[in-house]
């Protein structure tokens, strides 16, 4: 039993865990900034950013609302 010649596995490492993590789309985040709809307006903010996994990224500031829309966008900002 195991592991045989010309047989694979898939491993799924965990290096980074958080309980309540803010995240947004990765391909949102351009250039250190994310393009959002805030009150009904359009606006370029500049955001830090955390872990990310390849998917999503972490923000760590500054704060989004859970009002604001993420605009993911194919261009460069």
């Amino acid at each position: 039993e195991g592991l045989l010649p010309a047989m694979s596995v898939d491993v799924t490492f965990t290096i980074s865990a958080k309980d309540s993590a803010v995240l947004v789309p990765l391909k949102a985040l351009v250039n250190g900034h994310l393009l959002i709809i805030r009150d009904g307006k359009k606006e370029r903010i500049k955001v830090v950013s955390g872990i990310q996994d390849g998917t999503f990224v972490e923000i760590l500031g500054p704060s989004l609302r859970p009002s604001d829309q993420i605009i993911i966008s194919q261009k460069k900002m």
